[in-house]
């Protein structure tokens, strides 16, 4: 089986376990984009960069929370109080739905945001020409 091949069948069985339906419903962006995005080429859903998947995949970190600036609405990491010593990669994960820590999936933020975007390219109805999709 070819990397790829693996990688689809990885988070396949994931999206089935986790339910693609509650994974549709927290996907960052509005579908629309995501078929655009997929249209021009953009095969790994980076366009937007990772900020959009990761703040979807229930991570926080130990020492900021997300604010936006009150002029131009960009996304800023903000230094909690009491957290001196912490750094941005000490990351906790949250287990609200639908990454249910009952299914006994201990996944990282990366293999969330890779489940993420196998959902978002194989089960929006998404029809390139030259693949077919899963669901």
């Amino acid at each position: 089986m070819s990397s790829a091949a693996e990688h689809i069948d990885k988070y396949e069985r994931l999206a089935q376990t986790i339910g693609v339906e509650a994974l549709l419903a927290i996907l960052p962006k509005p579908v629309e984009q995501l078929h655009a995005a997929l249209d021009e080429g953009d095969e790994h859903l980076n366009k937007w960069g990772n900020g959009p998947w990761d703040r979807v995949t229930g991570y926080t970190t130990a020492a900021t929370e997300i604010k936006r600036c009150s002029c131009c609405r960009q996304v800023l990491p903000v230094k909690l109080p009491g957290t001196a010593g912490a750094r941005w990669y000490d990351q906790k994960a949250a287990w609200a739905p639908p990454w249910d820590k009952t299914k006994g999936l201990h996944l990282s933020m990366a293999e969330r945001c890779c489940v993420l975007k196998h959902v978002a390219q194989y089960h929006t109805n998404y029809d390139p020409k030259e693949e077919t999709n899963i669901g």
